[in-house]
């Protein structure tokens, strides 16, 4: 078939406003967690492996997070051609997308990545609570032992 020029009309025109809004603050919520997870590392390392810490939570955020990510929301967002464009006999570039499979991939995508971080910090939260814990203990289990010497 053909695909006429423009633009398509929509029903969902009025849920732009909530998107951005309820993005925006996604992504917001998302760079403010990049100081407390450097401060968890901080605060849970022994101090002669700070630096190693710090040096592989880098590492590890780049391997894992900024270089798949492109291919991953790239490939995502392929997937969602319903008209490619044929150059010399192969795919070239998309003419046309299904609108609301991209969307529901692409928001799907950041709330299984959102969500996948908020149990990972959930974890180390955890973590930390029982360490604290555990040390209190050995503090007043000592501060016992010398006041009955």
């Amino acid at each position: 078939g053909t695909v006429p020029a423009g633009s398509c009309e929509s029903a969902c025109s009025r849920l732009v406003l909530p998107f951005i809004v309820l993005f925006s603050l996604g992504a917001g919520l998302a760079s403010i967690t990049h100081t407390p997870s450097f401060m968890l590392i901080l605060r849970g390392v022994k101090k002669e492996d700070k630096t190693l810490a710090v040096g592989m939570q880098f590492m590890l955020l780049r391997v894992l997070a900024w270089m798949p990510s492109p291919v991953i929301h790239g490939s995502a967002i392929d997937t969602t051609c319903v008209h490619w464009a044929l150059t010399c006999g192969r795919r070239a570039v998309c003419r046309y997308y299904d609108h609301d499979l991209l969307r529901n991939r692409f928001i799907g995508l950041q709330f299984f990545f959102k969500s996948g971080s908020l149990v990972c910090f959930t974890l180390v939260l955890a973590i930390l609570r029982q360490q604290s814990r555990e040390a209190s203990t050995r503090t007043t289990v000592k501060s016992s032992e010398l006041q009955q010497l």
